[in-house]
């Protein structure tokens, strides 16, 4: 890598990240309402030795966090933490996957999207998916089958809407003709849409765990609207630069690969959810991750 691109590297790293430490230092608070009303208070009662929150959420992120809630730990810096896997494990990612101009290019579309910033750093589980799908991508396209089911596995158990990762890569290894690996997603899809219908459809969360649906509704008003907001908000060099790979991709400067197709469903597969209780800012920081692959590849494999 030569010296401009670390340069340009380093200092996207550095504007990504010195928010959200900026704001953890300075204040005891978290951020994410669903640790406040919602995670830490299933903690609570599995230290206290009530299992009963199993049957509301599944509890692998609940078991990873409790021995820090249990020693005292201060788990605001955990966002620190967070935030960091998130941004490598994407920017790892684009390294390996793509190349160093994707590479550098994801760190200055990260660096413009306050989505990104806001829930890469949340405690919750879903934040967690910043980091653990991208690297899930890498062993799929390396055909390494095991760990990427196994990861998968995981990130369902951490929460449910990890069986929408497992139906992207079903999707795209149908289309691709990888009929042994679509097999045996199929078959662990089968088993999982009951385990899904149940937490999503039938378990009902307490009173005294739901969301806080003003805090949200006026997190949402202050973000996203007006329009200039959410611009922003969704990763403004993003949507900016998706323009150009259109005409990339219409020019035929660029011919679309199977990692393409992958970033494409990826980002289309959350999209439904904002017509379903998920939200439009939730669903935006979910798909705003691989369409920025998805432009960053385009524009730096170009045919000048």
């Amino acid at each position: 890598m030569n010296l401009r691109n670390k340069y340009i590297l380093f200092s996207c790293i550095v504007l990504t990240l010195t928010p959200i430490i900026y704001s953890t230092l300075t204040t005891t608070e978290i951020t994410a309402t669903d640790w406040v009303y919602r995670h830490s208070v299933w903690i609570d009662r599995y230290i206290n030795g009530d299992i009963s929150s199993i049957f509301q959420y599944p509890p692998l992120f609940h078991f990873l966090m409790l021995p820090f809630v249990y020693f005292h730990f201060p788990v605001v810096y955990l966002q620190i933490v967070f935030a960091v896997l998130s941004l490598f494990g994407i920017l790892y990612t684009a390294y390996k996957l793509e190349n160093e101009t994707t590479l550098v290019l994801m760190a200055m579309f990260l660096a413009s999207s306050l989505a990104f910033m806001m829930f890469s750093s949340a405690l919750m589980p879903q934040s967690l998916d910043y980091f653990l799908f991208p690297l899930t991508c890498i062993f799929y396209f390396k055909k390494k089958y095991a760990p990427t089911i196994l990861i998968l596995i995981i990130m369902f158990l951490m929460h449910i809407l990890g069986i929408v990762f497992i139906f992207i890569l079903f999707l795209h290894s149908l289309l691709t003709r990888k009929y042994k690996f679509t097999k045996i997603l199929f078959i662990i899809l089968i088993i999982l849409v009951p385990i899904f219908y149940y937490y999503y459809f039938i378990a009902s969360y307490e009173v005294d765990v739901k969301w806080d649906v003003k805090a949200q509704e006026k997190w949402e008003s202050d973000y996203i609207f007006p329009i200039y907001k959410f611009f922003i908000f969704s990763g403004s060099m993003t949507w900016l630069s998706l323009v150009f790979s259109i005409y990339f991709v219409t020019m035929k400067k660029v011919k679309l690969n199977e990692k393409h197709l992958l970033y494409l469903i990826w980002a289309l597969s959350f999209i439904p959810l904002s017509f379903f209780g998920f939200g439009i800012w939730r669903a935006t920081s979910y798909s705003i991750i691989p369409l920025s692959y998805l432009v960053a590849s385009i524009c730096s494999n170009r045919k000048l």
